[in-house]
């Protein structure tokens, strides 16, 4: 069963209502009440109570958390989710399990454990505003039990947003892959970040001989899909970079392989892209190219494609390349 941070209390069925057998004194931590069947039972404890005017509830209802039934008598927590006690309650005033403030506020705050939002860094006190290096930043605080590796960051340099990816983090030292910053002092002013599941990240396969003439529409040309990889989420998402591997490297001079989206190239180090000269796992890092001051953008019905530029020998071997976007 999922755990949440707050705490889901239960309800009742058509919030029937009931009355105080006696009144209510402010200090009072428990209350009698006439018809017990109205409200929950001590095994749903802890549940919420809402007491008011004999009128009907208005402004003045108190909200309560009953932590105990036993007979007609609830034993209760008073003046709930910002609500106030008054001198006294007096008999016959209605007390019901009416869904309220809190039950709104703890059912939004454990929604957002399962729909993840942008969880915001403080300036100064969580990391520097000064950049460490073009893919570092340090971090003031240790975030480590809260951002890992992988995770999906927005940050704002120099009044422009952008996003990128984590790569490596310690209790000092943030390290990431997207458009670069730089060491400007107070240019730094805001990071949020959210986990994985902001990531989208997209694998295509160059199996052979991926680089034995140069082409610029690899998918085109050798996976048959007609202009590309479509992007085929009901959201845009923002390009952090590329990763690629090769089985064999070229047996002469290295070729390159870049990514194109939207026929804008990603890796900002050439418009050949990333020099595939081993077979460790390479990346963009910060080398991204970013349009209007963010990360290239890719919509619904949009494409990406692979230019691959041929080696001498032009025999390298069993690539693959992951596209990794960040969905905002």
């Amino acid at each position: 069963m999922t755990s949440f941070p707050a705490t889901m209390y239960p309800g009742q069925l058509n919030s029937v209502s009931t009355t105080l057998n006696g009144s209510l004194a402010q200090a009072s931590t428990s209350v009698t009440v006439t018809t017990v069947g109205n409200l929950l039972t001590n095994s749903s404890c802890p549940f919420l109570v809402m007491i008011g005017p004999s009128t009907g509830f208005d402004s003045t209802t108190e909200i309560c958390i009953c932590t105990a039934v036993s007979g007609s008598v609830l034993t209760i927590t008073r003046a709930q989710g910002g609500s106030t006690a008054p001198t006294t309650w007096a008999s016959g005033s209605l007390i019901a399990c009416n869904f309220s403030s809190i039950h709104y506020a703890n059912l939004v705050t454990n929604l957002n454990t399962i729909t993840p939002t942008w969880r915001p860094l403080t300036a100064t006190t969580d990391f520097s505003t000064t950049g460490a290096s073009t893919s570092t930043i340090t971090m003031n605080t240790d975030q480590t039990a809260n951002i890992k590796t992988g995770y999906a960051i927005k940050y704002v340099f120099n009044s422009n947003t952008y996003y990128g990816q984590v790569t490596a983090i310690t209790s000092g030292l943030l390290t990431f892959r997207g458009p670069p910053i730089t060491t400007g002092a107070g240019l730094l002013t805001a990071i949020s970040y959210g986990d994985e599941s902001r990531v989208k990240a997209i694998p295509v396969l160059m199996p052979a001989y991926y680089e034995a003439v140069t082409v610029s529409t690899y998918i085109n040309s050798n996976i048959l899909s007609p202009s590309g990889y479509e992007w085929e989420l009901p959201s845009s998402g923002y390009c952090v970079g590329y990763t690629f591997q090769t089985g064999t490297t070229d047996g002469s001079s290295n070729g390159y392989i870049q990514l194109v989206v939207n026929s804008t190239n990603v890796c900002s180090t050439g418009a050949t892209g990333i020099l595939v000269n081993s077979t460790s796992l390479l990346s963009t890092g910060v080398a991204v190219n970013t349009v209007s001051s963010t990360n290239i953008t890719i919509s619904p019905g949009q494409y990406f494609e692979i230019s691959a530029t041929k080696g001498t020998g032009g025999d390298a071997t069993n690539g693959r390349l992951v596209a990794l976007f960040v969905i905002p």
